[in-house]
């Protein structure tokens, strides 16, 4: 590990960040909370061959590469909330899904699209550090990459579900992503956050060196303002519940009851709420739309 006590890694700010919780001692690692832009980060950091090796075998106990349980479900989450206006406008839509496993959410959205723009091609690229097939599914194909400096032109959807999180050095990847998204296309993110929950259980596995960055409303409902994008908010809010009670009954129903106070604090608000009463949520996910250059 390296020492990260200097500049907050995600919006490079120089403010002093204060302490938020202790994640472990010998070494003593720390919980950083950015003022500038709401980000909570480690104190420490992994090195890149840590993450090389630890990565290797990520998803050994996954054949599918999933991080999420039924991942058609969150596809069709995510293809509901957007214009299906975007996908009339050219002839064939892409898509960027990093840190996206196996594709399969991509690919899940791609197919969507292929449902409701007959004729449109759609393009999957998919960055992951375990990833290097490319194949085609109907008018789908996938072409994999395990760096995002592989990839160049920009895309109508960029994807960043349960990824950001594990970035040590996060500010040049998200100003990468901003750069990538097109006029008019959309940008979705799924990120822990769990510093509510760890401050009640100091006991609570926060997953670190694995997890350095914990994402929360006070950081994605400012995120048009830290890094000064022109992007409209479909949503931001408690993130979408990964279990199905058939499959994890208890589980899934105490995500209910957790996230169900939020989602109602977010119905009642006419406006972004910066720092929403309820915490205990274990999860943040946004969508933002990109303003095209000729909207009023």
């Amino acid at each position: 590990m390296y020492d990260a006590i200097g500049e907050c890694p995600i919006c490079l700010s120089n403010e002093r960040r204060d302490n938020v919780i202790s994640l472990q001692t010998d070494p003593d690692v720390i919980l950083l909370g950015c003022r500038h832009c709401g980000g909570v980060s480690s104190s420490k950091m992994p090195t890149e061959e840590t993450l090389d090796e630890y990565y290797k075998s990520y998803y050994a106990k996954d054949a599918k590469k999933l991080t999420f349980h039924d991942v058609s479900r969150l596809a069709k989450h995510i293809f509901n909330s957007i214009d299906d206006t975007l996908f009339l406008k050219t002839e064939i839509i892409r898509i960027l899904d990093f840190g996206g496993g196996d594709g399969s959410l991509a690919m899940g959205i791609g197919k969507l699209i292929g449902e409701v723009a007959v004729g449109r091609n759609v393009e999957v690229v998919l960055i992951d550090f375990n990833s290097d097939t490319s194949y085609k599914d109907g008018g789908v194909s996938l072409i994999a990459h395990k760096n995002i400096s592989e990839v160049s032109g920009v895309f109508h959807i960029i994807l960043a579900s349960a990824i950001l999180e594990h970035i040590p050095k996060l500010n040049a990847i998200v100003l990468d992503l901003i750069s990538k998204l097109s006029s008019g296309g959309y940008f979705y993110a799924r990120t822990p956050y769990v510093v509510p929950f760890k401050k009640m259980f100091k006991t609570l596995d926060f997953t670190f060196p694995a997890h350095v960055h914990d994402l929360g409303p006070s950081f994605w409902n400012q995120f048009k303002d830290t890094f000064l994008v022109d992007w409209k908010v479909i949503f931001s809010q408690s993130s979408i519940v990964e279990t199905q009670f058939h499959e994890a009954f208890m589980r899934t129903f105490l995500a209910y009851i957790f996230k169900f106070p939020s989602r109602l604090e977010g119905q009642f608000s006419s406006r972004i709420i910066l720092r929403p009463y309820w915490k205990y949520v274990g999860g943040w996910e946004v969508l933002f739309c990109k303003k095209e250059i000729n909207a009023k």
